[in-house]
């Protein structure tokens, strides 16, 4: 992807996320695989940023593009293709283009099946939360720890990853955690 989104003008993803060279995971103190990233040419094989930083920067491309037109919050049904484009409904609205870009959730059906397009996969519940910690060198420059386990965060057997970031993540302070509907905790 960084070399897709390096030709649309959103580089700075690839300058900006910390790049990784090599990978570990752990479950506790036994080291369960580990592999590298081999660079193969000028961008870096893998690189470890915000989600919310990568929206920000391709948002910001999108939006230097004067033939691009982004519409948030549309509902998008009724789509029809021709041979000279695209017409897709939005609430009352008729609107039509050359190409359209309609970026629905996963649990998006209608859409999908309108279109004849499948999103095959699981789902399954996930309690999250980030803390921002400032950690000590480990290894050399992109070769970052990772260590999980299964099971419930903090809990016996619980999940942890520790993932290098570039620059701070969120709106939180160093020592909180983030978690599900913004709640802090602690």
């Amino acid at each position: 992807m960084l070399d897709v989104w390096s030709a649309v003008g959103a580089g700075r993803i690839a300058e900006e996320g910390l790049t990784w060279t090599a990978a570990r995971t752990y479950y506790r103190d036994r080291e369960l695989s580990s592999w590298r990233f081999e660079v193969s040419g000028t961008l870096p094989p893998f690189v470890n940023i915000s989600q919310s930083r990568t929206e920000e920067i391709l948002d910001e491309a999108i939006a230097a593009q004067p033939l691009v037109e982004v519409r948030w919050g549309h509902e998008v049904t009724g789509p029809e293709r021709d041979d000279h484009g695209v017409t897709v409904r939005c609430g009352a609205r008729s609107l039509r283009a050359s190409y359209v870009v309609a970026c629905a959730g996963a649990r998006e059906q209608g859409l999908r099946e309108a279109l004849g397009v499948r999103f095959d996969g699981r789902t399954f519940a996930l309690e999250a939360g980030l803390r921002a910690e400032r950690l000590g060198s480990r290894g050399t420059p992109g070769d970052v720890p990772r260590r999980a386990a299964r099971g419930r965060a903090g809990e016996p057997g619980g999940h942890r990853g520790h993932h290098a970031l570039p620059r701070p993540v969120g709106r939180g302070r160093p020592g909180t955690q983030a978690g599900a509907a913004g709640r802090e905790i602690a």
